[in-house]
């Protein structure tokens, strides 16, 4: 008997203790504050042992719709926010609407291989359809793990994931060094701002001089060429993006208290995987930390230059914002003229090119950029920070980050440091 609210609150639900009617029939009474959901799943989570007892693993009459509603409301807490939000769009845009329905007892390994195979026939990526199929599996294994399920219909192991193309995306070093003067040369940023600058109509306006709208800056204003200082400044995040072989919202992230000037040491918390990469200093990464605005505690590393607007109020000078970081890699492509489709993730897979070019070994690429694959953890554990400065100094040397923009560094150049304060 499915749960029922008795009198004074409390929940009550009955069943067989084997899965049949040879057994004992038992009653279970669950206290006022319980709600309904969590009644239901004490529910199925009784009506799964008896199951198995009986000799039957799976929860009887659940369909995968219910397991994937309560893995997307709980167990997407374990990963990073935005790639929860994918796995979720995942499975609402494309999997339920094929397995939910499904009772999770009647799917096999045969049918999720027919599904991806006919995503790939549709047009999907192999890629696309090996993470929609991670994320069937993400649901059951969770359920299992959280006794929805005394086991998985699908076995571990048993679907092979699609051969993938090998991204081998990276900036050659002559395509680096453009971009990275991209902000540099005032005539180049002038005439791009005159090519994609639109004005408007000349208005008359009643008792007041007439007006032109629109237009945007002057491409030879201080307006102009203040906004193109702001955005050289970015080229400091994306100098330790390749410096450190790190994601942009590390980066972004970075305070100061995770820097030791003194130990040479910097900690970057990665959000996907919860866990922190120790990476010693090479002196280019070292010389850009060093040339930001000194900060201390939970103070951002890397922040965007403060302006002063015409009421004399100071603007920006907080940590960067992700989106406009992204809008200023476009335009720096398009004033640089490297290849239109280099990401800033891009940045990532240089750094693991050029190591691996360099001679770096497997292993020291991994830690640097901090893959924590299963089957690798054990393998890399035991790899200390100082193994890697080599390997970090190989990047620095080729990236040619000697220099930092010349608008961070007039903030710290020729005034006393304030001292970091250690965490």
């Amino acid at each position: 008997m499915k749960p029922t609210r008795r009198p004074d609150g409390s929940w009550m639900f009955r069943y067989y203790e084997n899965g049949s009617k040879s057994g004992r029939y038992l009653q279970t009474i669950l206290p006022a504050e319980t709600t309904k959901t969590e009644a239901g799943d004490a529910y199925k989570k009784a009506l799964a042992g008896a199951s198995a007892r009986r000799g039957r693993g799976h929860v009887p009459r659940v369909t995968f719709a219910e397991l994937a509603e309560r893995y997307v409301e709980r167990g997407t807490a374990e990963l990073a926010p935005r790639w929860a939000a994918h796995v979720g769009s995942l499975l609402e845009k494309h999997v339920l609407p094929v397995f939910g329905p499904r009772m999770v007892a009647s799917l096999r390994p045969l049918d999720v291989e027919e599904y991806r195979a006919a995503r790939v026939a549709a047009g999907a990526a192999p890629a696309t359809a090996n993470r929609e199929v991670s994320a069937i599996l993400r649901v059951l294994s969770w359920s299992l793990r959280n006794d929805f399920i005394e086991t998985s219909p699908i076995p571990h192991g048993r679907i092979e994931r699609l051969p993938e193309p090998v991204k081998s995306t990276y900036f050659t070093a002559d395509e680096w060094a453009a971009l990275a003067r991209a902000f540099d040369d005032p005539r180049t940023w002038e005439r791009d701002r005159e090519k994609v600058r639109r004005l408007g109509p000349v208005l008359e306006r009643p008792g007041k001089t007439a007006r032109r709208f629109g237009g945007g800056r002057r491409p030879d204003s201080e307006a102009s060429h203040a906004h193109r200082e702001h955005l050289r400044a970015t080229m400091d995040v994306f100098r330790a993006l390749l410096l450190t072989g790190s994601r942009l919202g590390e980066v972004i992230g970075l305070t100061w208290q995770d820097v030791d000037l003194d130990a040479g040491r910097l900690h970057v918390f990665q959000p996907k995987t919860k866990r922190a990469k120790i990476l010693a200093l090479s002196p280019e990464l070292r010389a850009l930390i060093e040339a930001q605005p000194r900060g201390i505690g939970a103070a951002p590393v890397f922040r965007g230059r403060p302006r002063t607007m015409k009421d004399g109020t100071t603007k920006g000078g907080g940590p960067w914002d992700a989106a406009f970081l992204q809008r200023a890699f476009k335009l720096a492509k398009k004033l640089s003229g490297v290849r239109p489709e280099l990401r800033i993730h891009d940045l990532r897979h240089t750094a693991a090119s050029w190591l691996t070019i360099a001679g770096t070994s497997e292993r020291r690429v991994r830690d640097v950029l901090g893959h924590t694959d299963a089957r690798m953890t054990a393998r890399y554990s035991h790899l200390a920070p100082e193994h890697l400065q080599e390997a970090l100094d190989v990047l620095g040397k080729l990236s040619g980050c000697g220099k930092v923009s010349q608008g961070n560094a007039r903030a710290t150049f020729g005034r006393k440091k304030r001292p970091v304060e250690k965490p």
